[in-house]
This record gives structure tokens, C-alpha cells and sequence, in this order.
């Protein structure tokens, strides 16, 4: 799912005449065909497992637009993408985060490891309130515990802006962040050129204190992080990685600020990370990473707006963590197709839903 700019390169006009758009696949070869679902963009979805629809949430328009919310038909097992989308509704009860772009990326999560909110649907955001200006955005989030019918907002976290949520298997919540240089951003949390996260142990209701994640770079741009769950958790994580050669862990990068698309990989739950594989070494920007299980692996696919989609790596199942340490029993594998088999990837915003 992607949002993409109308007309035609050069002349694409990407202020705010966009739409979301939908292809799918099994394998990351073979695409259906585009579906345009609505106009809009910087969005975020999820799939309901009890309803079985994909819910996709997006701002109205630039500004403080309204936030809106879609639902799509029902799908069966097999399903490559819904039969349809319903009509754009209004979140309300969002107060002065009404209208903030959502996520872009892993900007929702609905909860299945909590023993006390099984099923709640959690999304993040980030935007200008009335109390902040255009060069310090924070981040909301607001939760549904009836299937997307009512939303509540639960926190405003300053400092905060891009953002993914991922569920931990005791059942709390990590938001991570992009770590954007601003006024309610003190310098010594700004400049240390890594993410940005805050935990909830309340099923979203509310988060802790912002903390540094030192281990995981990020130069003032999106990121997006995913988890798997079977077996061993893994967290995976993708971004522009701008640490330069020296740094223990890291690929060598350039002094650019967004370049060098690298991924990322968590065995303790988003706590450390080590920089495992790069994607692009070019300038690098916007990307969406996605868990793909299959009976015996994992494959991890990956898009991003230097026109790749990006089959990381197939994990056997007996595989503890690092492809590094297979000992033949699995393999890094990767594959890039360029966007000319996928012209829906032109702009910045992309998310691959699990």
C-alpha cells in the first residue's frame, strides 16, 4: 500500500494531490493489479483479526484536516487483497491531534499478546498542536477497544514525530520515533543521531518517558519496524543509516544525511540493535519493512522510494537470531526489483501490511 503523486515525471504534484493506492503479492514477483482506494495521504493499516478487514487510517487534507478511517470487505485465507473498501468516516474525539498524519508506516498495531486488551487497536501520529509550531511536531496516539466504531487519544508525546508501535510478547507497547531536532527537544537527546522510543505497559493508555535507543541510527527521517514472533522474537528495522566507518556494529555510511538504506536487527525486543545488512548504499529515504511467514521461514520484504522492493533474507525455522551464525542451516538472500515492475512506488510514504 502506497500513497502516490498525480501526473506525470517531472511534473508530479506531490503537495497534496495524492492517493492511496493498493497492489498485491505472494511471492514479491508476481503484483495484482493497482487498486486506488482514496485520496489522501501518510497513512497507516492494519489487518482486524476479528473482523478480517484491513483498517487504513489517513488525514483529510493539509492543515488540520479530519481524520478518517476506512474499512475494507471481509477476506478469507488466500485472500491477495479485499473485494472493497467502505466509505471514508471521521475519527472524532482526537482533540488537538485531529488530522495528524498517521504513522507513516507501522503507525498501528492491534494488541494479541496483552492478557487485559487481546484485540485493541492502537495508532500513533504526528503533526503541529495549537501550543507547538511548524519547526517542533509531537506525536499522539488514541485507541479503539470496539473495532474502530469510537477512538480515544491516550497520549501527546513532544519531541516525538514519524512514528511505528510494535507489541512486545508480555503485552506492552514500544513506540518508536524518528528523532527530529526542535524547541521541546533538548539537544542531548537530539544529537545523538538514533531513534527515539517510549514503552506502555497499559495497552496504550498511556507511555513512559521518551529514551534514547543509542544502538539504532536514524538522521531525522522514517523509519519502520516490524516484529516477528514465532519462536525467538525478532524485531527488524529499516532506515537510513548516516553513522560513518569506526562505529562498532554499523555499516560504513557517507555524510549525507538520508542515504545508505540499511537493515537492522532486535533480539531483545527493540532494547539493542545491530545494523545486519545494506539495502541501498545510495541516497536512501522512506521505506516500509514486512514479515512474510511461510510454513518452514521467514522472508522479509522490504519497499522503499529509491524505487526497490527488497527480499532481505529466508529464516529456517530453527534459526536463533543472526543469519551470521546459521552454520549452512539458512541463508541472507537478497533481491531488488527496480520500480518499473512496481509503478506504484513513486513517493515517500509505503507500508507493506503483515
Amino acid at each position: 500500500m502506497n500513497d502516490t503523486c498525480h501526473g506525470t515525471p517531472p511534473h508530479l504534484d506531490c503537495t497534496w494531490n495524492t492517493s492511496i493506492v493498493m497492489k498485491s503479492s505472494r511471492d514479491g514477483k508476481v503484483w495484482s493489479p493497482m487498486q486506488n482506494i482514496t485520496r489522501g495521504h501518510d497513512f497507516a493499516v492494519l489487518f482486524n483479526r476479528a473482523t478480517h478487514q484491513l483498517v487504513l487510517q489517513y488525514p483529510s487534507g493539509p492543515d488540520k484536516g479530519s481524520s478518517m478511517q476506512m474499512l475494507s470487505s471481509s477476506m478469507r485465507v488466500g485472500d491477495l487483497k479485499p473485494s472493497t473498501w467502505g466509505p471514508p468516516t471521521r475519527i472524532h474525539r482526537l482533540g488537538a491531534c485531529t488530522g495528524f498524519n498517521v504513522g507513516p508506516g507501522g503507525g498501528g498495531v492491534q494488541l494479541r499478546h496483552s492478557s487485559t486488551h487481546r484485540g485493541r487497536m492502537v495508532f500513533c501520529g504526528h503533526g503541529n498542536t495549537d501550543k507547538s509550531n511548524s519547526h517542533q511536531r509531537v506525536t499522539c496516539t488514541w485507541l479503539s477497544d470496539d473495532n474502530g466504531s469510537s477512538w480515544q487519544l491516550t497520549s501527546m508525546l513532544e519531541g516525538f514525530n514519524e512514528c511505528n508501535l510494535v507489541e512486545k510478547t508480555d503485552g506492552e507497547i514500544v513506540l518508536d520515533s524518528r528523532n527530529q531536532v526542535g524547541p521541546t527537544n533538548p539537544p542531548s537527546r537530539s544529537s545523538c543521531a538514533c531513534r527515539l522510543a517510549a514503552t506502555s505497559t497499559d495497552g496504550g493508555g498511556s507511555f513512559g518517558h521518551p529514551r534514547m535507543v543509542t544502538s539504532l541510527a536514524d538522521s531525522s527521517c522514517q523509519g519502520s519496524m516490524v516484529a516477528d514472533h514465532r519462536d525467538t522474537p525478532i524485531w527488524y528495522y529499516t532506515g537510513p543509516n548516516v553513522r560513518h566507518k569506526g562505529v562498532p556494529g554499523v555499516f560504513p555510511g557517507t555524510f549525507s544525511r538520508r542515504a545508505n538504506m540499511t537493515l537492522f536487527i532486535s533480539e531483545s525486543q527493540g532494547d539493542t540493535w545491530t545494523a545486519l545488512l545494506q539495502i541501498d548504499p545510495a541516497e536512501s529515504e522512506y521505506s516500509s519493512v514486512t514479515v512474510v511467514p511461510r510454513l518452514d521461514n521467514t522472508s522479509i520484504g522490504l519497499g522503499n522510494e529509491n524505487d526497490m522492493l527488497a527480499i532481505a533474507w529466508e529464516r529456517d525455522t530453527k534459526f536463533t537470531g543472526d543469519p551470521r551464525k546459521c552454520s549452512g542451516i539458512c541463508e541472507i538472500v537478497l533481491t531488488l526489483v527496480r520500480v518499473s515492475q512496481l509503478p506504484m512506488l513513486i513517493s515517500e510514504h509505503a507500508q507493506m501490511a503483515p
